[in-house]
C-alpha cells in the first residue's frame, strides 16, 4: 500500500514539484548550470521527497572570457518535507552532493569566483524558501586557490555532514567530517600532504551577533587528537579568531610529522623521543586578503 502510495504521490506532483523548483533556481543564479536529468522521488530519501540533478556541471563567477568549472557533481538533492508538498510550500530542508569537485577561487585583487546565488537586491521575490536543517557532501574534492595570499589546497570530503536549524538567529551547527588532505601549499612550500583529519564539533551560532562559540571542538590528524575552544566572530572582512588548541600525552615524533616537509628534514637530523602535552592560543583576523593574528604556545614534556 505503502509503495502504490508513494507512486501515485510521484506520478501527481514530478511535473508540478520539477518545473516549479527549475524556474525557481534559474532566477536566483547568475552563472551556467547545466543538468542531465531531473528526477522526482518519495522513496531515495524517505521520509523526505527529493528532487535529484544528475551530472551538474556549474561555470564560475568571474568576468574572464574563459571559465572554468565552479562546481560539478553526478548527483545533488534537494529535499522537502512531503506534507509541505501536499500544502504547495516548497521549502527546503536538506540538501545533498555527491562525488564531485568544488573550484574556489580569489585571484591577486581580492576578487572570488563563487557567488553565484544572487543577492535579495539583484532579484526579484522568491516562491521558494530555504530552511535548512542538513548539508552533506559524499566524495567531493575541494579545490581553492587563494592567488592574493599565495595558499592553495586540495582536499577530499570523503564525509562532511553539517547539521543545524540554519534559518534560527540561534542554534546548534554540528558537523562531523573524514577529510584527506591531499595538499596544502603557502607561497609555493608545502604545510601538509596526505594527511587525514577527522572533525567532529559544535557550534552555539547567533546570527545576530555574529558571534560563534565551540561548545564541542574534536580534531585529530591522522591519531593525534586536538580540542578545540574558543570564539568567532563574523565580520564585514573575514573573521575573528579567539581559539584554543589542546593536546595531552602526544607522541614528540607523531607530532612532528604533521610539521611542514622543510621543517621535518631539518629535524631528521635530531634523535626525538617523548610525550608532549600542547597548548595553543590563536587571536586575530582572518579575511582572504589579510591575516593579523598573535599566537601563544605553551608545550610540556
Amino acid at each position: 500500500l505503502f509503495v502504490i502510495i508513494g507512486i501515485v504521490f510521484s506520478t501527481v506532483y514530478e511535473d508540478k514539484v520539477k518545473s516549479f523548483i527549475v524556474e525557481q533556481i534559474n532566477k536566483n543564479i547568475n552563472t551556467k548550470i547545466d543538468v542531465k536529468e531531473v528526477n522526482f522521488s518519495v522513496f531515495k530519501k524517505f521520509p523526505y521527497a527529493s528532487l535529484e540533478f544528475e551530472q551538474v556541471t556549474a561555470e564560475e563567477v568571474t568576468k574572464n572570457n574563459k571559465k572554468d568549472e565552479l562546481f560539478n557533481a553526478q548527483s545533488i538533492y534537494l529535499q522537502f518535507n512531503i506534507i509541505d508538498i501536499l500544502k504547495e510550500n516548497y521549502i527546503i530542508k536538506k540538501v545533498e552532493v555527491d562525488n564531485g569537485m568544488v573550484n574556489l577561487k580569489i585571484d591577486k585583487y581580492g576578487n572570488d569566483n563563487y557567488h553565484f546565488w544572487k543577492t535579495k537586491s539583484d532579484t526579484v521575490k522568491s516562491e521558494l524558501s530555504v530552511e535548512l536543517e542538513d548539508l552533506k557532501f559524499n566524495d567531493v574534492n575541494f579545490y581553492f586557490l587563494n592567488e592574493y595570499k599565495q595558499l592553495d589546497m586540495d582536499v577530499n570530503a570523503q564525509k562532511l555532514a553539517l547539521s543545524g536549524n540554519f534559518s534560527s538567529d540561534e542554534f546548534t551547527l554540528k558537523t562531523e567530517a573524514i577529510l584527506l588532505v591531499n595538499q596544502i601549499n603557502s607561497e609555493s612550500k608545502s604545510m601538509m600532504k596526505n594527511k587525514y583529519v577527522y572533525v567532529n564539533t559544535a557550534l552555539a551560532v547567533n546570527q545576530k551577533t555574529k558571534i560563534y562559540t565551540i561548545s564541542k571542538g574534536e580534531l585529530s590528524f591522522q591519531d593525534l587528537k586536538f580540542k578545540l575552544s574558543g570564539k568567532i566572530k563574523d565580520q564585514v572582512e573575514g573573521v575573528n579568531l579567539d581559539i584554543k588548541t589542546t593536546g595531552d600525552e602526544m607522541g614528540i615524533n607523531k607530532l612532528f610529522s604533521l610539521f611542514p616537509e622543510a621543517e621535518q628534514e631539518k629535524l631528521n637530523a635530531y634523535k626525538t623521543d617523548g610525550i608532549i602535552t600542547y597548548t595553543s592560543t590563536v587571536k586575530g583576523e582572518l579575511s582572504a586578503k589579510s591575516l593579523r593574528s598573535e599566537s601563544l604556545q605553551d608545550v610540556i614534556f
